[in-house]
């Protein structure tokens, strides 16, 4: 947690922040949000499969987030292991 960051309430900074990285690998959070908003590329790591991707695996309101459901839900494991291979790894 940066210092004097208040992530909640200085939307604007933790945004600010989030713009500078290369990509982003997060939970369904207001985080993959934000990323995606701005053109970052984003990994949203799903328990199951998410309402706002309408079952494919691309946020149709957000082009720069990918949504990355397991295979079983609930399957961290895989899900971490389906982002390390999009990432070339």
């Amino acid at each position: 947690l940066p210092p004097g960051l208040d992530q909640k309430m200085e939307l604007d900074r933790t945004a600010a922040m989030i713009g500078t990285l290369d990509g982003v690998v997060s939970a369904p959070t207001s985080v993959a949000w934000i990323s995606a908003a701005q053109g970052v590329p984003t990994y949203k790591v799903l328990y199951k499969n998410s309402w706002t991707s309408f079952g494919a695996d691309h946020e149709p309101f957000a082009p720069a987030s990918r949504a990355i459901m397991p295979k079983t839900k609930g399957d961290w494991g895989d899900g971490f292991a389906q982002v390390l291979r999009a990432l070339g790894g």
